[in-house]
């Protein structure tokens, strides 16, 4: 699982159709979704309360992923507790998952950034991952984080 193949924008999870790819026999991904304040037992089960994690887990389904079939999708929130997203972030990562996605912006995943440079993380939010330090640039961002930008400045604009 490429960290291109999951994108989150605007509350709802879009995915490249990645349905063959879902059929791999024996493959089973690991999936982290982080969020900085939802509710922990909001994001859990296969609909869950949160609108933008419900969409998400049914969006995988619809391209093939499914929990415990395919799917392993390890969810952490810090619940509003933000001096321990250090500690969930490295949680999360000694799990191994194959693509992290975050719902807090751009400081989950600069927490996540300093923790691995190797896991795919995906920014469905960010502000401004350049400056952030979380890319090198809108155009070739290099490093371990793709995702969409809210607001990409004036000259993008017509």
């Amino acid at each position: 699982m490429r960290r291109r193949d999951f994108i989150l924008a605007s509350g709802a999870t879009v995915a490249w159709p990645l349905a063959a790819r879902a059929q791999q026999a024996g493959k089973v991904y690991r999936v982290g979704l982080f969020f900085a304040s939802a509710p922990l037992a909001e994001m859990a089960g296969p609909d869950p309360i949160i609108p933008v994690a419900r969409a998400f887990v049914h969006s995988l389904r619809a391209v093939g992923y499914v929990e415990r079939q395919n799917l392993v999708l390890e969810r952490r929130s810090a619940e509003g507790k933000f001096d321990r997203i250090d500690e969930i972030a490295k949680e999360l990562v000694s799990r191994n998952p194959d693509v992290i996605v975050t719902g807090g912006g751009d400081f989950l995943a600069q927490t996540l950034q300093q923790v691995t440079k190797s896991v795919a993380i995906v920014l469905p939010f960010g502000d401004d991952p350049v400056g952030a330090g979380l890319a090198a640039s809108l155009a070739h961002p290099g490093g371990n984080v793709t995702g969409f930008v809210a607001y990409t400045g004036p000259e993008f604009e017509t």
